[in-house]
């Protein structure tokens, strides 16, 4: 099916997607990251979604399938294959999912790849595999993933996500978007980074994809991080669109004033919630609501 977006939303929606994987920092790090933004979100009951690599869904007693290889090369998958040697200690992060998924705040568990690559540079058998894993892991969790976040932000295989029955998943900004088609030069790709547009969903091949407004991030200039979160929230209020914002928490590490901003934003977008001018959902709530009002179906399959 080709491209419908959505012309019209009754309320301007806020969505706050987090990529959480271990390849930056130490267990110990990303937790106590995972702690802060989780008291943060819970003081203002804002859900996020949190998207998770494959070694948060790893149970002690999960072996991998011996159809699998582990390599970090660009044909094959990470996913162990060498059961006699595996080593779960190295992979469960249990206790940090289970930290996620036992908030007070009805959090989302999406999805970011078991490994980790850069889907454009896969072949589609390997793109299928990493996504088959991590739903199949989930189901151990009672969970069903509905939300995808492509590492890096670089997008490919997306009928791999429907054929797995994943809802929606995170698009580009629009500043990635204009680069990577030539569409607008290097000082208006600027000009957009440093507006934090709203942005539509569009239903794409199937599957929803919700751009991304603004990373929520920026060690060169933070002083006008706040400023632009706060302007693009804003703009989307004016104009009953959706602001995305996300980021990792290991970005908290980066520089101090970061999580001082974090805070002041939720605040901010709590504020308006309660004076009724946005919602805030998680994307997995967000493409539910969206197929409510479009009729669409979106079945969980598997191959």
């Amino acid at each position: 099916m080709g491209l419908k977006p959505v012309m019209k939303l009754e309320h301007a929606i806020f969505i706050l997607s987090l990529d959480i994987s271990n390849e930056r920092t130490t267990k110990q790090e990303t937790k106590k990251c995972i702690d802060f933004l989780l008291s943060v979100l819970a003081k203002y009951e804002i859900p996020a979604t949190w998207a998770v690599t494959g070694d948060f869904l790893l149970d002690p007693s999960y072996k991998p399938s011996n159809s699998e290889h582990k390599s970090r090369s660009n044909d094959l998958s990470c996913i162990d294959t060498c059961t006699d040697s595996w080593d779960s200690t190295l992979f469960f992060e249990e206790d940090i999912l289970k930290t996620i998924i036992s908030s007070e705040v009805n959090h989302e568990l999406g999805y970011h790849s078991f490994s980790h690559p850069v889907f454009p540079q896969i072949r589609k058998q390997i793109a299928d595999s990493e996504v088959r894993t991590g739903a199949e892991m989930a189901e151990h969790f009672g969970i069903v993933l509905k939300s995808f976040v492509f590492p890096q932000n670089k997008i490919a295989h997306i009928d791999v996500l429907k054929k797995y029955g994943l809802l929606v998943y995170r698009g580009e900004t629009l500043m990635q978007s204009n680069l990577r088609s030539h569409v607008l030069n290097k000082a208006n790709g600027l000009i957009n980074e440093i507006i934090a547009p709203p942005v539509m969903p569009e239903w794409k091949n199937g599957i929803w994809e919700i751009p991304s407004s603004m990373y929520f991030a920026d060690p060169k200039h933070p002083f006008s991080l706040l400023p632009r979160a706060k302007l693009g929230l804003w703009r989307a209020i004016r104009s009953n669109m959706v602001f995305h914002v996300w980021m990792h928490p290991w970005n908290l590490l980066q520089y101090t004033s970061l999580g001082r901003d974090f805070k002041l934003f939720m605040d901010y977008v709590s504020k308006k919630r309660n004076e009724g001018k946005i919602e805030v959902r998680t994307m997995g709530d967000f493409a539910n609501y969206l197929n409510r009002i479009w009729g669409l179906e979106n079945p969980k399959v598997r191959g």
